[in-house]
């Protein structure tokens, strides 16, 4: 009766346990007694356990299988204890993650029996593998190269970074290592406060929304960045941050700002350019008609060379199409001939529009009164650029030749304001007006951005070749009309 007793208080105890305690014969493996457990965590009755003299065996699952078995035969054999992890095969045809304890029974130095506990460790087994994938998804991103990342601590420590960071602020790894990286020595005294409301944030949220700021590099130099940080699991004092360099950014919106301010200047510019237009137009003109045909072909003139700059976003206008566009606006047809020769420039602006104006007014004079008013007159604009005392000149020369005889004009008009003003004002120039018999001579040097006279179809010597830059242009504008 004491030891039936003793047996059903070993039993209540034994199937207490969260877990299959079992034991088993070291030579077959075959489970001797099996606490109740086994029905709740695989699924098969006790008696399953025990009939099989193979149950243990053909339920490990296939995979563990092969170096299970042979791993607790080779133990048994050495008389050890040993733990180990491996799956088991549920009824229902689930997978179970057991831990398994056994202790070897040994007597007169013999095995005689084997004891365990198979403890279920599938919930913990899930969750690393759920943190393993966490992490390998994270390192994707870290290694990926993407995006700056770095780990650090509140006291300032940079402790890890991803090379991309590293380039970012000039550091390399072997400086890292050493400890010389520090986020707070690195973020400039003037925005620091932004930096330490993030840490407020993050104390609060343990996450802060993304931001900018600016970290000097080692060289001294700035890079502003866009970044959020969080504090790593548990911590409220080392954390990791995502940065991502917005240079080109910042860059575009200095830009943007810059164009919308020089649009506005230029309209206003413009405006007033129409406005003066008119006005001298109108005080100059004999009539109304006179008036009207003058103002309106300025007009046009002004805004075909607006058009051309729009074409290229006001970053310059090719000189032989501002020449070829000028001239046609004539029409000149057979009733003369062009020659225009000279290596291609890209014109600033503000030149492209000045020259415009002058190159419209000359024309406007040949053809009234001047070479193109007659079928034999000529017109030959050549040009070239040269360094001159304020940086790169474009010397432009306008010579009329076979038209009627020249005299000089008894008044300065406005047309010869417009040219010689705006030439001076504009494009930091002179202009030389003559006026021979043989025919008007008009030359002009016109100040040049250094940058602005390389465009496209120049190659590295220089421009082109003069015969065929000499062919081009007049095949543009038509030698022979």
């Amino acid at each position: 009766e004491e030891v039936r007793r003793s047996r059903e208080n070993y039993e209540a105890l034994v199937n207490t346990i969260d877990g299959i305690v079992w034991e088993a014969d070291p030579s077959s493996f075959r489970f001797l007694l099996v606490s109740k457990q086994a029905e709740r965590i695989l699924g098969y009755p006790v008696e399953a356990w025990t009939n099989n003299p193979n149950f243990w065996v053909e339920h490990v699952h296939a995979a563990d299988r092969e170096w299970a078995v042979p791993f607790c035969l080779k133990a048994v054999s050495e008389g050890v204890d040993h733990q180990f992890e491996y799956r088991m095969v549920k009824a229902d045809g689930s997978t179970v993650w057991l831990r398994d304890h056994v202790t070897v029974v040994t007597e007169q130095g013999r095995v005689t029996k084997l004891r365990g506990v198979m403890v279920d460790i599938t919930e913990r087994r899930r969750a690393e593998e759920a943190l393993r994938e966490s992490e390998s998804r994270f390192r994707r991103v870290v290694d990926s190269n993407m995006i700056g990342v770095y780990f650090w601590e509140v006291s300032g420590a940079i402790t890890e970074a991803n090379d991309v960071f590293l380039k970012m602020v000039g550091y390399t790894r072997q400086e890292l290592a050493a400890g010389r990286m520090s986020w707070r020595n690195m973020t400039p005294r003037e925005i620091r406060g932004i930096s330490e409301r993030a840490l407020e944030q993050m104390q609060d949220k343990g996450i802060t929304t993304a931001y900018t700021k600016e970290f000097v590099r080692k060289d001294g130099s700035r890079v502003p960045v866009l970044m959020g940080a969080a504090f790593l699991e548990g911590s409220r004092s080392k954390g990791v941050s995502f940065v991502l360099d917005i240079t080109e950014r910042k860059r575009a919106e200095e830009r943007q700002a810059f164009m919308m301010a020089e649009l506005d200047h230029r309209v206003k510019n413009n405006m007033a350019a129409v406005v003066s237009l008119a006005e001298q137009t109108l005080k100059g003109s004999a009539n109304t008609a006179e008036a009207s045909e003058t103002l309106l072909g300025r007009l046009r003139a002004l805004a075909r060379t607006h058009n051309a700059l729009a074409q290229t976003h006001w970053d310059g206008a090719r000189l032989t199409s501002l020449v070829r566009q000028t001239l046609d606006a004539f029409r000149l047809g057979a009733t003369s001939a062009v020659l225009v020769e000279g290596e291609e420039v890209i014109l600033p602006a503000r030149t492209a529009a000045v020259l415009a104006m002058a190159l419209h007014e000359l024309a406007t004079n040949a053809l009234k009164h001047g070479s193109l008013s007659t079928t034999a007159g000529r017109v030959g604009v050549r040009w070239n650029t040269e360094a001159g005392g304020c940086g790169l000149m474009l010397r432009l020369v306008w010579q009329e030749s076979g038209g009627p005889p020249v005299s000089p004009p008894t008044r300065r008009g406005f047309g010869r304001e417009l040219i010689e003003g705006g030439v001076a004002y504009e494009a930091s120039g002179s202009v030389r007006l003559e006026f021979p018999p043989e025919g008007v001579r008009c030359e002009m040097a016109l100040s040049l951005e250094a940058e602005a006279v390389r465009g496209p179809g120049m190659d590295d010597q220089g421009p082109q070749g003069g015969a065929k830059l000499a062919a081009d242009a007049g095949e543009a504008v038509g030698q022979t009309r």
